[in-house]
């Protein structure tokens, strides 16, 4: 199972209008996809995996790398040859704790101006 998160807002910037074009982020269904993620996830019952993460964060660059997960905890990362070094990767984390990330942004685009946010979940991963 694979996810990506996208998000445009910065929590410094003062409130302005929403341009004219602007969707609001459906939080039911945003909360109703975790809940469904979760709960495949929960029921596969996997406690040992790799995954590829990829991360967007426009104008910065576009970055990945591998996490192995054994036993439910991070037994290794392996960061893309082109990983700047200067860049922290988010190590330690397991798909659950994925979930907790974005369980927090849900709740943060709720308060924020004009946020976006875009969750996939991809089962066949």
């Amino acid at each position: 199972m694979g996810y990506s998160v996208v998000s445009q807002v910065k929590p410094e910037v003062k409130a302005t209008p929403c341009q004219p074009s602007y969707i609001q982020p459906d939080i039911v269904a945003l909360n109703s996809k975790l809940a469904a993620a979760r709960q495949r996830w929960k029921s596969a019952g996997i406690q040992t995996y790799s995954y590829q993460i990829f991360r967007s964060a426009p104008p910065g660059p576009f970055l990945s790398a591998k996490i192995t997960v054994t036993d439910s905890k991070v037994s290794r990362v392996e960061k893309a040859a082109y990983y700047p070094a200067n860049i922290i990767i988010e190590e330690g984390k397991t798909i659950d704790d994925h979930f907790g990330d974005i369980e927090q942004d849900i709740a943060w685009v709720q308060t924020a101006p004009c946020p976006f946010l875009d969750v996939d979940y991809d089962c066949g991963l």
